[in-house]
């Protein structure tokens, strides 16, 4: 059966090529397989929208993170910081919800 590592290697490889809809699929795939999500395969399915500038999947990515309560590192906060560059009025939104996770994990 595919685990965590298995599942980071094909989102790694999303991000690469830039297919986040792909990314979001093996997402999903692990929830439903109930393989564990790290830090790392939020990470590399940010990656993959950004390169397509797919701000509202990057959203719902950090949004389960938080839900998750999945703290985000500096690569992390790197991919969502070019997600929403562009976007006016996103990357408040998108800061919020890392500083948000940041907050809760520590409490």
């Amino acid at each position: 059966d595919p685990n965590t590592l298995t599942y980071n290697f094909a989102l790694n490889s999303c991000a690469k090529d830039g297919r986040h809809r792909e990314a979001m699929k093996v997402l999903i795939d692990m929830r439903v397989n109930k393989v564990a999500l790290d830090v790392n395969s939020y990470t590399w399915a940010l990656a993959a929208c950004e390169k397509t500038s797919a701000w509202k999947d990057a959203l719902q990515i950090l949004q389960t993170m938080k839900e998750a309560e999945i703290t985000p590192n500096g690569e992390t906060f790197e991919h969502a910081k070019r997600v929403f560059k562009n976007i006016p009025g996103k990357w408040g939104e998108a800061a919020n919800l890392m500083h948000d996770i940041r907050v809760k994990r520590f409490h």
